[in-house]
């Protein structure tokens, strides 16, 4: 199963009462949409600066809305 780690890693955030937000989704749905590669080559699993701009996408609501949130 390739989504127990983060299946393991939801379970452990919401146990501990920790907020976790799991961009897996994200980049399935642009691969599926975009076929576009978002990692480096020749194996290197760091992203690129297209899966950078795609994290940061998704991150930034997240991080407004807790910023919000907080005042």
């Amino acid at each position: 199963d390739l989504f127990k780690p983060n299946d393991d890693l939801k379970n452990f955030f919401y146990k501990n009462e920790i907020e976790f937000s799991d961009p897996t989704n994200t980049f399935i749905e642009n691969y599926n949409n975009n076929h576009q590669n978002l990692y480096l080559p020749a194996g290197d699993m760091h992203w690129n600066d297209q899966g950078h701009k795609l994290i940061a996408d998704f991150l930034t609501p997240v991080a407004a809305e807790k910023i919000t949130s907080a005042k």
